[in-house]
């Protein structure tokens, strides 16, 4: 019996020591004051790139049988979101009250935010007993992508429907009609009773891509100057053959978080990697940012894509027999 109770202390002692690790904001210092109403602010970084998390405390001492008022850190167009809110409140010795906030905040756009510009207030049953501005505390906030940043926008806005469907809608139907034909007769054929059945190797990830490119050639897209559709499926390929050919499993990544894990993986070259960065973002102005390249500059994308998928084919002796 004394055995087990020995185990179970040493395994809550290691668990309170990696929960005791953990990081956290600091706790704030307050200054020596006979003020009513006392604010501090820590936060855990004040540095961190788009869709990154960071913590904030705020610690307000104030009187006893008052309420705080926090104003809200939440901004408009994802400047600062908050993804977790917790409150908590204690009687000091003295008897005056603490309450501390617990934020986690991320933001989703480029450059430094201010927290909040608005009053930290304490009130009683009738009336305001004071009140503090909330600490100037800042984040900055930084993106992957390079030079391109300021010229992204909002994506549209919703478009009328009914309207004039486009050709690729109707080449993507006539497709799936196509797949779903296809799957059905290769559905019967190895269903058949068969004495031997070989199973035909798989098609290689640079083959699959390059057929889907001439694909997207014959459709004619760059002459007829459909930017949109072209850029959405050129983008699509490239990820597909990099998430086949590397093992980049990331097909609900954004085009930063794509970026970050092919850098990451070290699997391309510097050249590849700056080819891959350039159209990506490129196809992200298109789809985002209302940007409208001309024939030369699809083609040019054309061409950087195929160029990626050449360069990056596996030699002879990777290929499996």
């Amino acid at each position: 019996m004394n055995g087990i109770m020995s185990k179970l202390l040493v395994a809550l002692a290691l668990l309170l020591a990696v929960t005791g690790c953990a990081k956290q904001p600091p706790t704030p210092d307050f200054p020596p004051s006979d003020a009513p109403l006392q604010v501090g602010v820590a936060i855990s970084t004040n540095d961190i790139y788009i869709g990154d998390t960071f913590d904030v405390t705020l610690i307000a001492v104030h009187p006893s049988n008052t309420i705080l008022r926090v104003p809200s850190l939440e901004q408009p167009d994802r400047q600062l979101v908050v993804r977790n809110q917790q409150e908590r409140t204690d009687t000091l010795p003295d008897g005056r009250l603490q309450t501390t906030y617990r934020y986690n905040l991320t933001s989703f756009r480029i450059g430094t935010h201010l927290l909040s510009s608005g009053l930290v207030a304490c009130v009683d049953a009738t009336s305001l007993v004071s009140e503090v501005s909330f600490p100037d505390t800042r984040i900055a906030v930084h993106s992957v992508l390079s030079g391109k940043e300021e010229s992204l926008q909002d994506i549209k806005g919703v478009m009328p429907w009914p309207g004039r469907i486009p050709r690729w809608i109707w080449a993507f139907a006539l497709i799936s009609l196509m797949a779903v034909a296809i799957g059905l007769a290769a559905r019967y054929l190895l269903n058949k009773p068969r004495t031997i059945l070989h199973a035909a190797p798989p098609t290689p990830p640079h083959q699959i891509a390059l057929a889907a490119l001439r694909a997207l050639q014959q459709k004619g897209w760059i002459e007829a100057e459909q930017v949109e559709p072209f850029y959405v499926e050129l983008s699509r390929i490239a990820r597909q053959y990099l998430e086949d050919r590397f093992h980049l499993r990331a097909p609900e990544q954004t085009t930063e978080e794509f970026i970050r894990e092919a850098v990451h993986s070290r699997k391309l070259s510097n050249d590849h990697q700056q080819l891959l960065r350039d159209f990506l973002e490129q196809s992200d102005l298109v789809k985002f940012a209302r940007h409208r390249p001309g024939p030369d500059d699809m083609q040019n994308a054309f061409a950087a894509a195929e160029r990626l998928v050449l360069d990056t084919q596996p030699a002879k002796e990777e290929e499996p027999s």
